[in-house]
């Protein structure tokens, strides 16, 4: 006769050398350099649209201003958008890579956009003199009605816009 015992004493040596069986090392990717990127807005902006809707028209503003690979993802209450690195002739070459963070709060959608510039090798231009033109592009393309408060709430330092999906 098989005792309980016996049952839980086996079960727990299965488990064991299952898990001994199946332990494997850890994958470590390299990401590589990316290059450093800044907010395009001083201000958290605010748009009367739901997170989703933001994503959806940035993304479709990315493509518009020929950014690659655009994408939008959401998880609850938050949506992610990124697109490129892709290089752009009309910025002589430099290239862009921008990604925009949106949820909902209260009632409305709070978002913040992201840009990094890698102009080439000996370009003079100032990357302020190319980030600027890019923001209001995808911005105005991206026509979530967006409005910023008067002065800043504090709300630029969450670790939200850090977060990625």
């Amino acid at each position: 006769m098989i005792r309980n015992s016996d049952l839980v004493a086996g079960a727990i040596g299965l488990v064991a050398l299952w898990s001994i069986g199946c332990h494997r090392q850890a994958l470590t990717v390299s990401l590589g350099s990316r290059p450093p990127e800044d907010h395009c807005w001083w201000a958290v902006m605010r748009s009367p649209l739901r997170p989703d809707s933001v994503a959806a028209r940035f993304q479709r503003a990315f493509t518009a201003v020929g950014m690659t690979g655009a994408t939008w993802t959401h998880n609850a209450d938050t949506a992610w958008v990124h697109a490129g690195p892709t290089a752009l002739s009309e910025s002589g070459g430099a290239t862009y890579e921008s990604r925009v963070v949106a949820y909902w709060y209260g009632d409305s959608t709070h978002y913040r956009q992201y840009v990094a510039v890698t102009a080439l090798a000996g370009d003079s231009v100032n990357l302020g003199q190319r980030t600027i033109p890019f923001c209001g592009a995808t911005a105005r393309a991206a026509d979530v009605q967006g409005s910023a408060p008067q002065t800043p709430t504090g709300e630029e330092t969450l670790k939200i816009w850090t977060r990625t999906p």
